[in-house]
């Protein structure tokens, strides 16, 4: 990005102390102003800083990498580190050359913030330019590799290995090897993998991991997947992902679970999804929820997710929601949902919104929905209308309402609706209302009526 960033920040003015040097222990804020850069609709880096300081940066980086999106908003504290900004470019399409070499084989962002060039390695292995070897033409599955021929082993050279050549390779070989040669690697060759040695493969590796890998793997490896292990997978390779597998998996390993690996799972993993494991999924994670994803989870799963997880997820993924899901929600959860989650919620699934729940509503986020759908509220949650809700409703939301709904429309609320409210509805519509509602209105939207 030359020519320094958008907003001000220039080459060599780093966030933090005005050093030109990124704070150490990655990019932490804390105080005010959070956001979200987003690409393709899913979370990289929520990030929350001091004014003045790295919020600033982070926002006008983000505008300038391509296919990035900046959201204001959000909620708690997080971290913006080296790591999560290569991914967050890698996304976007930013690749390393775009930027200036440093030393230490990083790429300069604007000058300011440092960013790792390529996957991180496994601790031991060595750099790529130092995979030279060539696989010995008389290689013997059964005695497998040592560990200085498999850490200098080519890339390339996986490509050769079969089930028996990777069932072959002793655990302490696979410690060292890195993400590069584990692209490499057949499908079929994944198939030869034990648990034993799929629990002594460094975390780093996984960053190299295929959609076709991960599925040619059998489920028992996934006994032995933890926590560090999600947390370096591809998320390309989570798409690869089975029920089956997902089944085998420890719920430990779902703490490390990212907005974009979840956006890659398919549909087919959240019908296998059972409470505990929903109870442990990363509530970040959830940001990259889909529609289809949502939809595909049990009603009782559902209802089983915690108020940080509803929080953290799209307003996109609203879209997926089901009737059955609804009926199982509780009803305090309403009061965790934004407006603009609810306003994706479908017709059908606000036909069957429970009094209880409509009550928790806020009144932005009954203010939000589309006036299209406001004929599918019952009735019956119109007779729970409060003060602040029936404030909140906008004109074009009550001339839609049905001659039910109008007649069902809570007393004791009555009071708060304006003349601006009313006036559009037609002496028709207004034979509709109950005489205990038309008694308890302000004497101007009575008048706004009679007009």
């Amino acid at each position: 990005m030359p020519g320094g960033m958008p907003g001000g920040t220039t080459g060599g003015a780093a966030p933090g102390d005005g050093t030109g040097a990124p704070p150490a222990g990655g990019f932490t804020g804390g105080g005010s102003v959070p956001g979200v850069c987003k690409v393709s609709g899913v979370s990289y880096a929520k990030i929350e800083a001091a004014p003045g300081q790295l919020m600033p940066f982070i926002e006008a980086m983000c505008k300038a990498l391509p296919k990035a999106e900046w959201a204001a908003g959000g909620t708690g504290n997080a971290t913006l580190d080296q790591d999560a900004l290569r991914k967050l470019m890698a996304a976007s399409g930013q690749s390393a050359s775009d930027g200036s070499t440093a030393a230490g084989g990083q790429t300069g962002l604007g000058g300011g913030i440092q960013v790792p060039a390529g996957f991180k390695m496994p601790q031991g292995a060595l750099s790529l330019d130092k995979m030279i070897g060539k696989l010995p033409t008389n290689f013997d599955p059964s005695k497998g590799l040592s560990v200085d021929e498999l850490k200098t082993l080519a890339p390339d050279e996986f490509k050769n290995f079969d089930m028996k050549s990777v069932a072959g390779l002793k655990p302490d070989a696979l410690r060292l090897l890195s993400p590069d040669q584990m692209m490499k690697m057949t499908p079929d060759a994944m198939k030869g993998m034990t648990p034993d040695q799929f629990k002594a493969m460094a975390p780093e590796a996984l960053q190299g991991m295929t959609a076709e890998q991960m599925r040619a793997m059998g489920p028992k490896l996934f006994n032995n997947f933890d926590k560090s292990k999600m947390e370096n997978m591809s998320p390309d390779a989570l798409a690869g992902m089975t029920p089956d597998q997902f089944k085998a998996m420890g719920t430990g390993a779902l703490g490390g679970l990212s907005p974009d690996q979840m956006a890659k799972m398919g549909a087919s993993i959240f019908k296998a999804m059972d409470p505990k494991k929903m109870a442990a999924m990363a509530a970040d994670a959830m940001a990259g929820m889909q529609p289809g994803q949502l939809k595909s989870l049990g009603p009782s799963v559902f209802a089983s997710m915690k108020t940080e997880q509803i929080d953290q997820m799209a307003p996109e993924a609203f879209q997926g929601m089901t009737p059955e899901q609804m009926l199982k929600m509780k009803a305090t959860m309403m009061s965790v949902l934004s407006p603009e989650q609810v306003d994706e919620m479908t017709a059908k699934v606000l036909k069957v919104l429970a009094p209880g729940q409509f009550m928790k509503m806020s009144p932005d986020a009954l203010a939000e929905i589309d006036p299209e759908k406001i004929p599918s509220l019952p009735p019956r949650v119109l007779g729970k209308l409060s003060d602040e809700q029936a404030g909140a409703m906008q004109p074009e939301q009550i001339d839609v309402l049905t001659p039910k709904q109008l007649r069902s429309l809570n007393p004791k609320a009555a009071d708060s609706f304006t003349a601006d409210q009313l006036e559009s509805l037609t002496p028709k519509d207004a034979k509709s209302l109950s005489s205990a509602f038309l008694k308890a209105l302000s004497p101007e939207a009575r008048e706004a009526l009679e007009d």
